[in-house]
């Protein structure tokens, strides 16, 4: 059962070789929507350039996945 008042937890971006871009967020995510956006830079504020990038959300013990596709 999941926690109505929300979780701790983290968003991350990856690229498709599985190496870590960027964490978008790391703590406490409350329940409900929640909106980040990506300007697609690196941790180390770097553009991490046109490609397919996977985001993964990792709450409450869940993952879930989606991809997305930068252009130039």
């Amino acid at each position: 059962m999941s926690d109505p008042r929300g979780a701790t937890g983290r968003v991350q971006v990856f690229g498709m070789t599985g190496r870590l871009v960027r964490t978008l967020h790391s703590g406490y995510i409350p329940a409900g929507e929640m909106h980040l956006k990506w300007d697609g830079r690196n941790d180390a504020g770097r553009r991490a350039g046109p490609g397919v990038y996977c985001v993964l959300v990792s709450i409450g013990g869940k993952r879930f996945e989606r991809r997305l596709v930068m252009a130039e």
